[in-house]
């Protein structure tokens, strides 16, 4: 339970996860106020492949769906 002065965790949602947006989705992943909430590749099992691995709920091939589904807190 968290208590009345703590933050709940920022959202954040990579666009794009070739080799670099796959080391900001771990490092994303390893801090502990951060949530990853969506990743988006035009290839798709990229974006398969690094939600499975991240314990990220959403993906798409298409940023533009991304954002009108979900608003995160970074992109």
């Amino acid at each position: 339970m968290r208590s009345s002065n703590e933050r709940p965790p920022t959202t954040v949602a990579i666009i794009g996860v070739g080799a670099h947006g796959q080391l900001h989705a771990e490092a994303y992943a390893a801090l502990p106020n951060a949530r990853l909430v969506a990743v988006a590749d035009v290839q798709e099992e990229r974006a398969r492949q690094v939600a499975a691995t991240f314990g990220v709920p959403r993906w798409y091939t298409d940023f533009r769906e991304l954002l009108g589904k979900i608003t995160p807190d970074i992109v």
